[in-house]
């Protein structure tokens, strides 16, 4: 069973590669977008289940913002991708209690973990059976 996915990620060669990965392990990527502007959109008009979200991104606001945006309106799960591993980045972030903290590099294996914990998380949490 694969998920409606939302790729938030302002580096061309990695949504590209993160997309292939996806695709290998039956997931839909519904949308591939840079910003915060063009995921709003992107949620609003498609289905989403799962978004992964670059933590810098194109534009002034963040993944981070995004994730709020997400978290407060949209009540889907979601998974920061970064190459920020550092305890500032990391603090920010976890304020926003994503269902998942991928550091690039990541490997087909690490989204895939990542993937069943953050739906079962975000069942459980929401009530959600079956």
């Amino acid at each position: 069973m694969g998920y409606q996915i939302l790729i938030v990620e302002d580096d061309q060669w990695i949504a590209e590669s993160l997309s292939e990965m996806l695709e290998v392990l039956n997931h839909d990527v519904v949308s591939v977008v840079d910003s915060y502007d063009a995921a709003i959109t992107m949620l609003e008009e498609v289905k989403v289940e799962i978004a992964l979200l670059d933590i810098q991104i194109r534009g002034e606001k963040t993944g981070i913002d995004l994730a709020e945006k997400i978290k407060n309106d949209y009540h889907i799960p979601f998974i920061f991708t970064t190459a920020y591993a550092d305890k500032e980045t990391i603090k920010k972030a976890s304020v926003q209690s994503p269902y998942g903290y991928l550091v690039k590099p990541y490997g087909m294996k690490d989204i895939s973990v990542s993937f069943d914990f953050a739906i079962e998380n975000h069942r459980f949490i929401s009530g959600i059976t079956g």
